[in-house]
């Protein structure tokens, strides 16, 4: 078994705030190869996603690009000779972290009988995946924050919304090993409880986001 070790204060934390997308004739091949991207602008460091599967964001991330070729970090295996939509994930890093926090529980079922006290079957249901951030540092126009679309979820400009839909993005961490690898965590329609904003003395101010995601996926490149 291979394993290594991470330490804590080398990550970062991206808020997917949309999606563009690009060229309907890109073809994905099971090797560190796209091809037909030319109608994107890219960079090192951008996420590519496709259309056709995980709705919108099975994504990878650029390592290097020439001409309309884009080397991705790994392979997206298992679609040979298919056509995707590709495009990119336009992200919001959060800056200076302060602490990440994810936890996957489920609630679990027992089943016993009369007949003796030893468990004789369990089953789980009800996944939740709790999402905590802290960071301080924050764009403090209500217009350009990404934060004000948990008030306002249409558009946020730091007033609330007299409605039911939510803010839900996907939100991908990245953990950087000791070395040069690393670890993605991908948190699907994370909703946030509320915005908090707190004034310590003499501090710091520093931003403490709850939120609640559907699904995760975690990866190594």
């Amino acid at each position: 078994m291979t394993s290594t070790t991470f330490f804590a204060n080398r990550a970062s934390v991206e808020v997917v705030t949309g999606v563009t997308e690009y060229d309907a004739t890109a073809t994905w091949a099971a090797s560190t190869t796209v091809a037909s991207v030319g109608a994107g602008t890219y960079s090192s460091g951008d996420y590519v996603y496709n259309k056709t599967d995980d709705d919108y964001f099975d994504s990878v991330r650029v390592s290097s690009f020439a001409s309309t070729d884009i080397t991705l970090e790994y392979a997206y295996a298992g679609t040979t000779g298919s056509d995707k939509l590709v495009g990119k994930l336009s992200t919001e890093t959060l800056a200076v972290l302060k602490g990440i926090e994810v936890t996957t529980t489920f609630e679990h079922e027992e089943l016993y009988g009369m007949d003796s006290i030893i468990r004789q079957d369990v089953a789980k249901h009800t996944a939740g995946i709790e999402f905590k951030v802290s960071y301080a540092k924050f764009n403090p126009d209500p217009a350009a924050g990404w934060e004000m679309d948990i008030l306002k979820p249409t558009g946020g400009d730091g007033t609330i919304e007299d409605t039911n839909s939510v803010f839900a993005p996907y939100v991908i961490l990245n953990i950087l090993d000791t070395s040069t690898a690393y670890q993605e965590i991908m948190l699907k329609n994370v909703y946030f409880e509320g915005l908090p904003t707190n004034l310590p003395e003499n501090d710091y101010l520093v931003r403490e986001l709850n939120g609640k995601a559907s699904e995760i996926r975690f990866k190594t490149y």
